[in-house]
């Protein structure tokens, strides 16, 4: 059991929870009616922390799909932007480093339609999605935090919800019984 010093290092070790939050998670579905279906991923999210915001899609692969058909979704997301819809990063979370990096060579060799798009794999995802795991698709450079992949927010318009309100924070409830 660590001593009293230990126990405070710990605690002190994590980050002040008022200055960063999940303020918007909605599934594929929600999202999905909300762009009238022009794209269908996983799960949207917003990510804030301190005055910096980041709003993502967010594709799960489960390698199932060929890494074409994954490749394949992103003119999707491009016809979205081109109407008026957010500018948003489209987030990869695939199964291995080994798939990871196969997808990263794929989208090298054929590009992302001019859409932002960061990779990650589960292994890297237990540690901390926050955390500097994703690696922009044609950067060479480090990998970055969540709150650090390029992103434009856009204002609210028929395609895009706009920012996040309080009433779509996931854990709302939860707060509200402070």
């Amino acid at each position: 059991m660590p001593g009293r010093s230990e126990a405070g290092a710990s605690r002190r070790a994590i980050p002040d929870s008022s200055k960063y939050q999940l303020a918007r998670w909605w599934s594929g579905a929600t999202i999905a009616a909300v762009l009238d279906s022009r794209v269908v991923p996983d799960g949207h999210g917003v990510w804030r922390e301190g005055d910096h915001t980041v709003a993502f899609y967010l594709e799960y692969d489960t390698g199932t799909e060929t890494l074409s058909t994954v490749a394949a979704k992103l003119p999707a997301y491009r016809r979205v932007q081109d109407l008026g819809g957010p500018r948003w990063p489209v987030l990869f979370v695939l199964p291995s480093r080994l798939r990871e990096g196969n997808l990263r060579q794929r989208l090298a060799a054929t590009g992302t339609s001019g859409v932002t798009v960061a990779t990650a794999s589960q292994d890297r995802v237990d540690t901390d999605p926050s955390g500097p795991i994703w690696a922009l698709a044609g950067d060479t450079g480090p990998r970055r935090r969540l709150i650090d992949v390029p992103c434009e927010l856009g204002s609210a318009s028929p395609l895009n919800p706009g920012p996040a309100t309080p009433d779509q924070d996931p854990l709302r409830l939860l707060r509200d019984q402070d």
